[in-house]
């Protein structure tokens, strides 16, 4: 039995929509994964060790050493204290204070960056943490008292930094 003409030119048709939308799929698949490749965060993350040492191999109590472990340099958003030293007079309850380099020796906790000219740099024009840059591999020592908390909200440096949040939370005590 043959078909008519127009039977042939419609599964011609047919086959060749498929493959044009098999094409179109494909093309935007990629797209969307390499925009969501560049949007998502790729490893940014503040890592912590205990205890720090100093450069002759000697150990410090209630010091971490946090480092970037990203290919990515990271931003740090805020750095808080919870502990005795936060303390409201008004309502009895210990809450999270920002650390001002101003006053981080009386919260007990302190946060230092290990290159010694972008501390002193820091420390020269009074920055607060939240616009600090840390570039990968780089390294902070953070000494945090008993019964206190140090809190490091940070993202990715940069515009698409806006869409992650991460936390690192180090805890003081024997």
């Amino acid at each position: 039995m043959k078909r008519p003409a127009s039977c042939q030119v419609s599964a011609r048709t047919f086959g060749d929509t498929r493959s044009v939308e098999l094409i179109a799929n494909t093309l935007v698949s990629i797209a969307v994964g390499a925009a969501l490749w560049e949007v998502l965060p790729r490893g940014v993350v503040l890592t912590r060790s205990f205890p720090a040492t100093t450069a002759d191999g000697q150990i410090l109590l209630d010091t971490w050493r946090v480092q970037n472990d990203s290919p990515l340099p990271i931003r740090i958003t805020s750095v808080a204290v919870w502990g005795l030293g936060t303390v409201n007079r008004q309502t009895e309850e210990i809450e999270w204070v920002e650390l001002d380099p101003d006053d981080e020796k009386s919260r007990g906790a302190t946060l230092h960056l290990d290159d010694e000219v972008s501390e002193i740099r820091r420390l020269d024009r009074p920055i607060s943490w939240n616009r600090m840059i840390v570039p990968p591999g780089d390294t902070m020592k953070a000494h945090v008292m008993n019964n206190t908390d140090l809190r490091i909200r940070y993202r990715r440096a940069g515009w698409l930094g806006v869409f992650e949040r991460r936390t690192l939370t180090i805890s003081g005590g024997a």
